[in-house]
């Protein structure tokens, strides 16, 4: 999430969603009575005078403002559909109070208006903030001529270093050559190092064509182990640019931060399931238990199914206690329906929490 703007007296916050989570977090944040502005395509019907019939028109790009009635999420969190009664816009081309639909996408510029934003709203877009600065993936493209690494979160990508090894293969031995070699990707391991701590990917693909890149990675691994869990080698034509081109093609960033995503949540239902089990008194779930158990500064994870903040009327008590919980520093994580997880949140009330204590 990158926030251009942000004026919480006039109740104005300019931001533009850069992926299928900021999209999915708008879904919960845009409500009822907001005015939500962003670029709209319209078609415009112009009746002339020598007819008073309109003709098929022409469709136009500019910027509504509508006051938000009802916003729906759109597939795997692809979008969002808000519908509501347009407020602002040109009059020449619009009908003021007529009702209208925005589609919010990744990538393009809204803004949002609200009577007063809430503290729970700005800590969730403030974290979407941190999170963009992330990078889950790293791709390293690598061949005898040259490596090229970038940084890769979701839909953007950041090129952030391109080697060449220092090395006269003409004028050198065999032996001097592999010496430079060996140099070359002990530099390269310890950059990966350098940035796997800085930013903690979940996976760092190693590009390239044949024995390269699985001698690098051989080397690699054995200099360091622990990049062994998160290391994966695909095949690419080359260490350049066109390497990195060729493995984002395959549309592998959206793949892990799909199976990132749904493997965390399955960790989190395993652990409910494991807590039923073991009948410790360590979880609740329904509303009156947990709200409870929030209330007792108890709840260490909340877990609360999406479609909740859908309907106003529960939407407003899961407010509630997402209040409580992080009022006593507890843990918030929205489980999607779209997971096969969320099934089985949703047999247990769509609102669970794992406790620091029991309640008995």
């Amino acid at each position: 999430m990158h926030i251009k703007k942000k004026d919480l007296k006039k109740g104005i916050i300019q931001l533009i969603p850069e992926n299928a989570d900021d999209i999915y977090l708008l879904s919960l944040i845009i409500k009822p009575e907001d005015i939500v502005y962003a670029k709209t395509t319209r078609r415009i019907r112009r009746t002339s005078q020598d007819s008073v019939r309109p003709d098929e028109g022409r469709r136009e790009t500019f910027t509504l403002g509508i006051k938000v009635e009802k916003v729906e999420l759109i597939g795997m969190s692809e979008a969002i559909r808000i519908q509501g009664i347009i407020v602002e816009g040109p009059e020449d081309k619009i009908d003021l109070y007529s009702h209208h639909t925005l589609t919010i996408v990744p990538r393009e510029q809204i803004t949002i208006q609200k009577e007063k934003w809430e503290k729970n709203d700005l800590e969730r877009l403030e974290e979407a903030v941190q999170a963009s600065k992330k990078a889950p993936l790293i791709i390293m493209a690598l061949d005898s001529d040259e490596a090229t690494i970038a940084l890769v979160n979701n839909y953007s990508t950041r090129y952030v270093s391109n080697f060449s090894p220092s090395l006269t293969r003409k004028s050198s031995s065999v032996n001097e050559y592999e010496e430079d070699i060996k140099q070359f990707w002990s530099y390269l391991t310890n950059y990966l190092l350098q940035l796997k701590k800085e930013y903690e990917p979940d996976l760092i693909v190693i590009a390239g064509p044949g024995f390269w890149k699985n001698d690098f990675i051989e080397y690699a691994i054995k200099r360091a182990p622990e990049l062994k869990p998160i290391i994966m080698d695909v095949s690419a034509s080359t260490g350049s640019k066109t390497g990195i081109t060729e493995v984002l093609s395959r549309g592998l960033p959206a793949k892990v931060a799909e199976e990132r995503r749904a493997s965390y949540e399955s960790e989190l239902v395993k652990e409910v399931l494991k807590r039923l089990g073991k009948n410790l008194g360590t979880i609740a779930y329904g509303w009156e238990e947990v709200e409870k158990a929030a209330t007792y500064g108890a709840v260490e994870h909340l877990l609360v199914l999406d479609r909740l903040f859908m309907d106003p009327t529960t939407r407003e008590k899961v407010e509630k206690i997402i209040k409580l919980v992080k009022n006593s520093g507890g843990k918030i994580t929205i489980m999607s329906s779209l997971h096969d997880t969320g099934k089985t949140i949703e047999g247990l009330t769509g609102i669970i929490a794992l406790l620091r204590f029991s309640l008995n």
